[in-house]
């Protein structure tokens, strides 16, 4: 017959138990939707013009699979190869801290056609609402452009956010 002192001890031991089978197995879920997501996202090995649908699929399947935004950097270590995949395992092991949008922001410096800001921002000034575009989708395609013209820490400025709108309405159909 157990002593009550015992029981105690070993119901908090199977409390305990209890405990880290669930966190296990919370781990093994993200690990099995992270997978899922990787399996839907196209291989990228830095071919110029893949990266917008690279990042566009790697959003949408994280999205749909619930991941959490830092999730992603896995996804996208997972779904390159070669000189990408070793940049963002060389990145994540050297600041294992850093935020996906900070390692976006380096990886569309790296790989996207308009490295130039400078470039980008004279797209941007360019841009005009096409004949059957929405402007729900011109400000989309807008805020796209925005993205390789501005790092993120600019486009929180109320100076550049004021461009932007002037730039996104000036660019509508009349």
């Amino acid at each position: 017959m157990a002593v009550p002192g015992e029981q105690k001890m070993v119901l908090e031991e199977g409390s305990h138990i209890g405990k880290e089978i669930s966190m296990a197995f919370a781990k093994l879920e993200i690990i099995v939707r992270r997978q899922g997501t990787v399996e839907r996202v196209p291989m990228f090995s830095g071919e110029a013009g893949q990266f917008k649908k690279w990042i566009g699929e790697i959003d949408k399947q994280a999205f749909v699979a619930n991941l959490e935004e830092n999730e992603k950097k896995y996804v996208a270590l997972q779904a390159s190869t070669g000189g990408v995949s070793d940049f963002i395992l060389k990145k994540m092991k050297q600041n294992p801290e850093e935020s996906w949008k900070e390692m976006l922001e380096d990886l569309r410096k790296r790989y996207t056609e308009e490295e130039d800001p400078h470039y980008a921002f004279t797209l941007l000034r360019k841009l005009r609402q096409e004949d059957r575009e929405t402007a729900q989708e011109f400000g989309e395609r807008t805020a796209k452009l925005a993205e390789e013209a501005y790092s993120v820490k600019e486009r929180e400025e109320s100076g550049v956010r004021r461009l932007l709108i002037n730039i996104f309405i000036d660019g509508l159909r009349v």
